[in-house]
């Protein structure tokens, strides 16, 4: 498969998703939020995540849709509005959705719901 044709895929993917809102500074007077973001919520059952603690989530975003917004990447400690709540990035994987070398899709560890 090649980086535009895995982009492609994941976009048919996000289309049944929904969208998020991803914020640095998070709480500060002068936060930075991105809205609007494709994402797609991964269920249990979709988790190959060994660590998981109960509670935490992760979240897939579209590596370009997050590179043509205001914060370039994100990191720990960003937050992700998301269905009425606020939770905190705690680890971002940008090494297991790579095609080719090229990211194509951040997986974001989430806690806080």
């Amino acid at each position: 498969m090649t980086p535009s044709a895995a982009r492609a895929m994941y976009r048919r993917q996000m289309a049944s998703g929904e969208t998020v809102s991803l914020v640095r500074g998070f709480g500060s007077a002068t936060p930075r939020r991105v809205d609007g973001l494709p994402a797609r919520m991964l269920k249990a059952g979709e988790l190959l995540v060994a660590g998981l603690m109960q509670g935490e989530r992760v979240l897939l975003l579209l590596a370009e849709d997050v590179a043509a917004s205001d914060l370039v990447a994100p990191v720990i400690n960003d937050r992700v509005l998301w269905n009425g709540k606020a939770l905190a990035v705690k680890f971002v994987d940008d090494a297991k959705r790579r095609v080719a070398g090229e990211l194509i899709a951040y997986e974001l560890y989430l806690a806080g719901a």
